[in-house]
């Protein structure tokens, strides 16, 4: 897919690569298509991305890739419309790299599966951090419901994509990560 991409768009490759944006394809076809469209005209494919907002995947990748790339098409310096949980999940990262075991920002369990296997990679990440940026939230149904938030941080040459799951409370119930 990422040769085609180098090749430039024609209609008929456009409309083809457009209907691999399915619940159908594997998850790698699926964000493989979104980068080549994103690549050849994003603006023109607002719709395919608007679409893979509502496709499921691990960690969220495919959401917090369309997300993203909607989120470039927009006019620049967006304002966080919640830094106060930003804070939270910035320092639940600092916690998690430096091994804070009972951390007021996780629930208990979490650190359980997170400190120490995440720790050297999340200590990575905030050694070389140039952005933590929220993309979306996803209210839950319910106000007692933990809400999933999906934030971009760039780190060196990487972005990584990171999902929470946030308490009513504001502490991380659970996170995970992809990469870019």
């Amino acid at each position: 897919m990422a040769a085609l991409g180098l090749l430039g768009p024609t209609p008929v490759d456009t409309a083809a690569i457009r209907d691999l944006a399915n619940d159908r394809q594997p998850y790698s076809v699926i964000r493989a298509a979104l980068v080549v469209l994103q690549e050849w005209d994003a603006a023109a494919n607002r719709d395919a991305f608007e679409l893979a907002k509502g496709l499921a995947s691990p960690h969220n990748a495919i959401r917090s890739l369309a997300y993203d790339i909607l989120d470039r098409l927009q006019p620049s310096n967006p304002v966080d419309p919640d830094p106060k949980t930003t804070a939270v999940l910035r320092q639940f990262l600092t916690d998690v790299s430096i091994g804070i075991w009972d951390s007021p920002h996780m629930l208990p369990g979490v650190a359980d599966e997170v400190i120490p296997r995440r720790t050297p990679t999340v200590a990575g990440w905030l050694k070389g951090l140039k952005s933590f940026s929220i993309l979306a939230t996803l209210e839950p149904a319910s106000p007692s419901a933990r809400r999933t938030m999906l934030y971009k941080v760039i780190t060196g040459a990487k972005t990584i994509y990171v999902t929470f799951v946030v308490s009513p409370d504001g502490r991380v119930g659970d996170f995970g990560f992809t990469r870019d």
